[in-house]
């Protein structure tokens, strides 16, 4: 890890929210139900697919719940696709490495998450010019990843960095 990891770890401390601090309806039920819910959401397949491809345990955890709590049917992570569930509509799970490398989802259900945000400058200015982009309505920040919304129910941008 490199000194502007810790450094940003330490700003991190100071900036992340908890559930108190936030009045987004959404926000709160993602902190809830994915952030700070430990009571074993889990979705085997999707828990194989990502300790293959060697994310942090945090990582998996989050990403686990993210697609119990938003009944992700698809995941694409490395221009691999997992499909998970046949039956519903393809709301689709793509994770990136890098905000540089997002492609912008077809569908407006579609969750975007960013891997690595805090690891080097670039990436962290990447992961900002991303969270700005006119079709994202809602970023969040958990320092072990980032996460895009593209709702168009969302009629203001926002952005949040939460404890976790």
């Amino acid at each position: 890890m490199t000194l502007f990891y810790y450094w940003q770890r330490f700003l991190y401390k100071f900036k992340a929210k908890n559930r108190h601090d936030i009045h987004s309806p959404f926000v709160y039920d993602f902190i809830e139900s994915v952030v700070n819910n430990s009571s074993g959401m889990h979705n085997n397949i999707a828990a194989t697919f990502f300790a293959d491809a060697n994310l942090k345990q945090k990582q998996i955890a989050i990403l686990e719940r993210i697609c119990v709590h938003y009944g992700i049917s698809a995941i694409v992570l490395y221009d691999i696709e997992m499909i998970l569930n046949t039956d519903s509509e393809c709301v689709r799970l793509w994770i990136f490495e890098n905000a540089k490398d997002v492609i912008w989802p077809l569908n407006t259900e579609d969750i975007v998450v960013v891997l690595h945000l805090y690891s080097y400058k670039d990436l962290l200015d990447n992961w900002h010019l991303k969270a700005k982009n006119a079709q994202v309505t809602l970023s969040i920040n958990v320092f072990e990843l980032g996460v895009l919304f593209f709702k168009p129910t969302f009629k203001v941008k926002q952005q949040f960095v939460l404890k976790y």
